[in-house]
């Protein structure tokens, strides 16, 4: 027994002198979000999808106190568990665990359930690249653990990111034009607005390589998240995955055909939407449906690939990259993005208006507003695509 408490103390020093070294290269400069959201909660739960910056959060939230931190995907770690380490720490004082990448532990749903109840005056905060995983193993934890989402970066957090501004926020159905004109003197605006969308949705970009950096998400998320998310899952599921991302980016129509591919990969339809339901969940695809559909399991109307700037990067079509940008952008706005039944019409209903999204010479058709690529300034029932991310 003292020989096992030697053996958990002696990691738990070396997982201390891991997290003050990864703490000394966190960048300086943080997302207004990481720096504006307190976690307060006993237990926290943080999500997100891989890249945007949830362990540069969690490192911020161990500043504030005597925190240990620790990825589960560790090999100190795997063979002692969650349990184990948090209650030896929380022994030496601690004043709570922060445990990264936490479906990679054994019970982690238990564990943590059992370390909150056993230890009400000490705060866990744990973190997860998969929503899906972490709610197959919420049920227990819904009524004590309080959920934290970190999103992909908004067009304003790379321009305070990559500038130092900090535009002002903007109501896109109710334009100012005044403001809206004050951020376009600020500096060359469309031009980041075409970099932030073709390289910058996720804070690495400040690090270069980010067309590799992001070919080495998708990867992870496939072939290392993906088993996590969609049960018994085998080689040629995972390397279907990756190909529906490849389709998505390629093809004109936002859209992937069932009958084939089904058929070209030896796949049932009902593991296909399974695959693009665990893909929606990892935040690699976004499907859009239509208003108060009945199907539980269908392909949407349209899908397209969450992170935008994938489009750019995997040299796909433009086109579907400016509609899943306002998609993404209508979700994050009003919490709920719907295909119009009618595409003559209009391209999205959210917020109870109809969308039309197009160049600077697209017309209104029926839709309540078009969102106009390449428009500065906003004009009657014409919202310029760039001030979407000024949120």
């Amino acid at each position: 027994m003292v020989e096992r408490i030697m053996q958990v103390n002696d990691i738990i020093d070396q997982l201390f002198a891991i997290q003050l070294r990864i703490q000394a290269w966190q960048p300086a400069c943080l997302r207004p979000l990481l720096t504006q959201t307190e976690i307060t909660a006993r237990g926290t739960l943080v999500i997100g999808p891989r890249g945007t910056g949830k362990t540069t959060f969690l490192f911020e939230q161990a500043k504030k106190g005597k925190f240990l931190y620790f990825s589960a995907d560790s090999p100190l770690v795997s063979d002692l568990g969650i349990w184990e380490i948090a209650r030896v720490a929380f022994q030496r004082d601690f004043e709570g665990v922060i445990i990264d990448e936490v479906h990679c532990a054994r019970k982690w749903s238990n564990d943590l359930k059992a370390l909150y109840d056993a230890y009400p005056r000490k705060k866990i905060i744990a973190s997860d690249s998969s929503s899906i995983v972490l709610q197959r193993g919420i049920a227990d934890l819904s009524r004590r653990f309080v959920k934290i989402s970190i999103p992909l970066l908004s067009f304003r957090d790379y321009v305070f990111l990559k500038h130092g501004l900090l535009l002002p926020q903007l109501n896109i159905l109710k334009p100012d034009l005044r403001a809206t004109q004050e951020i376009l003197d600020t500096g060359p605006v469309m031009l980041w607005f075409r970099e932030y969308l073709q390289g910058g949705l996720r804070p690495f970009f400040l690090e270069g390589s980010y067309a590799q950096r992001q070919l080495n998400v998708i990867e992870k998320m496939v072939f290392s998240d993906l088993p996590f998310v969609l049960p018994h899952v085998n080689d040629n599921i995972l390397r279907l995955g990756n190909a529906v991302i490849g389709m998505l980016a390629r093809s004109s129509i936002p859209t992937v055909n069932v009958d084939s591919t089904c058929r070209n990969w030896g796949v049932g339809k009902e593991k296909f939407y399974q695959l693009l339901a665990a893909l929606e969940a990892l935040s690699l695809i976004q499907i859009i449906d239509y208003r108060k559909s009945a199907k539980t399991r269908s392909k949407g109307a349209k899908i397209f690939l969450a992170d935008p700037s994938h489009y750019s990067v995997l040299g796909g079509d433009l086109g579907n990259q400016r509609e899943a940008y306002v998609a993404a952008e209508l979700l994050a706005r009003f919490g709920e993005v719907y295909a119009s039944k009618d595409e003559k019409a209009g391209d999205f209903i959210s917020e109870k208006h109809l969308f039309e999204v197009g160049g600077l010479s697209k017309k209104r058709k029926n839709a309540d507003f078009v969102i106009c690529d390449d428009l500065e300034l906003p004009a009657p029932k014409r919202i310029p695509l760039w001030t979407l991310g000024l949120r």
